[in-house]
């Protein structure tokens, strides 16, 4: 072999050496990347399998409400179309509701958010203040717009006359809470907790828990879960169980604007969430310790806790089907229907059944499980 060749094949390993030791390096370095926290699993991962399959044809549905004998389907394009079906999923509706948009009508059709409290039905434009209220049957829309000038991203109704959103507060500079009635302005507001600029760092999910009563909210950007009662008023504030306290905001401005944007995106904390009977149900963004990479990766991983004080109980995943991750879940008593890509899909809570209040009954001789 002449020299020319060794050089060549010298430098060729070298190469290839550098390219596996920096490859090993990152997967070392990732594969050892420590949240600071661990979580509990009374189940194997694999232990929860689809019982019933739903396919409803078309991507962009959201769960928009649900009673006990009908979960409701809102569509991003399609606001005035509702689907409904029954909690087994083998009988579908699917209704149009009559809505006429007027000349004076200052609202975005497309960007109405749906929420069902049956019979009523609300549909929102948060970005021109604007409430729509209807009913599932025939029924002429009312239409509710008690601040032009008020802008909100989120809301949820508790009564037929009252509802609760999370607004933009010009007087503060952040988003704050609001409980409005269809009749009056502002009745109560609780101010958000503050940590960046107000509305990034204050962005989370609004929940109601009809049984206790409550009010919860959940940032997506910390570990911290808000409880507050119909007034508005603060029954505790607790922290979920990974260890990100503080959002990790990066805001950048426009050119030739004021406007703050993001500007890389940020640590997401929480992803969805959802309250039944005594639990809340949150569906984290991160990784404990104790998890396998491969499994997280594989699985949608839900930490349940308390309604009543926010304590964390267990967690337990919900799996991948068709190699998509479930987008949206609720759950009825010991039924959680996972929604994919065009797909419903429903899991038995079979360890929570027969249990006292806040206290799922997990069998005795079962081992708890730690992802490995």
């Amino acid at each position: 072999m002449n020299s020319r060749k060794r050089t060549y094949y010298f430098l060729l390993i070298c190469f290839a050496g550098s390219i596996l030791l920096v490859g090993a390096l990152y997967f070392m370095s990732n594969d050892s990347r420590k949240n600071g926290f661990t979580r509990v699993f009374p189940t194997e991962p694999d232990s929860l399998v689809p019982e019933e399959v739903l396919d409803i044809r078309h991507p962009g549905y959201y769960f928009s409400g649900k009673t006990d004998h009908h979960i409701f389907l809102g569509h991003l394009q399609a606001p005035a179309h509702i689907l409904m079906t029954n909690p087994a999923l083998t009988d579908t509706s699917h209704i149009n509701l009559e809505i006429d948009i007027l000349p004076e009508d200052a609202y975005d059709w497309k960007a109405l958010q749906v929420a069902v409290d049956s019979p009523q039905v609300y549909l929102a434009d948060g970005s021109n203040g604007l409430f729509l209220k209807t009913f599932l049957q025939d029924s002429p829309v009312e239409r509710y717009s008690p601040d032009s000038t008020m802008l909100f991203s989120g809301y949820i109704p508790l009564s037929p006359s009252s509802l609760v959103m999370k607004s933009y507060n010009p007087k503060y500079a952040q988003n704050i809470l609001e409980k409005r009635s269809t009749t009056t302005k502002a009745e109560k507001k609780y101010i958000l907790k503050k940590q960046v600029d107000g509305i990034f760092c204050t962005d989370g999910m609004l929940l109601y828990s009809r049984k206790h009563s409550y009010l919860f909210y959940i940032y997506y950007y910390r570990n911290q879960l808000l409880c507050l009662d119909t007034l508005l008023n603060e029954v505790y504030t607790k922290t979920t169980i990974d260890t990100v306290s503080h959002a990790n905001i990066n805001l950048s401005v426009l050119e030739d604007s004021t406007q703050l944007t993001l500007g890389k995106p940020p640590l997401r904390v929480n992803k969805k969430s959802h309250t039944d009977g005594d639990f809340l149900y949150v569906n984290s963004a991160l990784r404990a310790d104790n998890e396998s990479r491969r499994i997280f990766g594989d699985h949608s991983v839900i930490d349940l806790y308390t309604v009543t004080k926010g304590d964390y109980l267990f967690s337990f995943y919900v799996p991948e089907y068709r190699g998509k991750k479930m987008r949206d879940f609720l759950v009825s008593d010991t039924v959680l229907f996972a929604l994919y890509d065009h797909h419903i899909i429903t899991y038995s809570l079979s360890f929570l059944q027969h249990s006292a209040p806040g206290k799922p009954n997990i069998p005795k001789d079962s081992q708890v499980f730690r992802a490995k």
